[in-house]
């Protein structure tokens, strides 16, 4: 379960969704009816739980498009908001909810837009200007929505930032490709997660994953990863070479 780093608030506390998995909460339990409010969750102070509150419905501006919301991922950037721990802390009071996959019900994009997004489409999207992906509905730019084919949108949730990330630091920055060896640390993270499964199952490259404790090495093994390692500070290069047979790794 997340938990902040001071310990002070634990996150089934703050949000009273059914969950899902470690990281996802399903959101479309609650119903969506179209009316003048929604259902949201609301932070309106840093030392309480969020509220299940009904809130107002915004009027779509140019370029925006409104989405019913089926799963929104926890990730850090919501803790740290939430928590008051982020490089901007947030006006009061705060709609959380970053990483959302759900259904478009309306748009209000330009007739010329590249990025077409019709009423109906299954999407993922990032709510980078107004949060609010806690909810039965959120409102995101055009240009942070991207249609997906699969009909399996609690995965399809983590894909907009986490998988995009990995992917630009693997491919674009690493320049990875079939037999590269490659280390990632913090395997076991969201974004460590997508960069096993991205190098191992995409570009079948070798993957040696970090993690925490012992428990976990299956879940990364799972993903694809050729050795699982336990997180050792003073000794983790002498372990990676001895996996490696001193030759070491290509990308970290």
């Amino acid at each position: 379960m997340f938990a902040f780093k001071n310990s002070r608030l634990i996150l089934n506390k703050y949000l009273r969704f059914p969950l899902i998995s470690e990281r996802l909460y399903l959101l479309s339990e609650i119903g969506y009816n179209r009316s003048a409010s929604v259902k949201s969750a609301v932070l309106t102070d840093f030392e309480k739980p969020l509220e299940i509150q009904d809130v107002k419905e915004k009027n779509l501006k140019k370029g925006e498009v409104r989405i019913k919301v089926h799963y929104c991922s926890v990730n850090t950037l919501d803790l740290n908001m939430v928590g008051g721990q982020g490089r901007v802390k947030p006006n009061l009071p705060f709609y959380p909810g970053y990483e959302v996959s759900g259904e478009v019900i309306e748009e209000q994009l330009p007739d010329d837009t590249e990025n077409v997004i019709s009423i109906g489409d299954k999407v993922v999207a990032l709510c980078k200007n107004n949060f609010g992906g806690f909810s039965t509905q959120c409102i995101a730019n055009g240009n942070d929505v991207w249609r997906v084919s699969t009909t399996d949108l609690e995965r399809a949730s983590v894909l907009a930032d986490n998988y995009s990330l990995a992917m630009l630091g693997l491919f674009r920055r690493g320049k990875i490709k079939e037999k590269t060896t490659v280390l990632v640390t913090a395997g076991v993270g969201g974004l460590g997660l997508a960069a096993v499964d991205i190098a191992a199952n995409v570009y079948k490259s070798k993957v040696i994953a970090v993690c925490s404790t012992d428990d976990k090495s299956e879940l990364l093994r799972n993903k694809g990863a050729w050795s699982a390692l336990t997180f050792e500070p003073k000794n983790l290069r002498t372990i990676v070479k001895d996996v490696t047979k001193n030759k070491g790794v290509d990308v970290v």
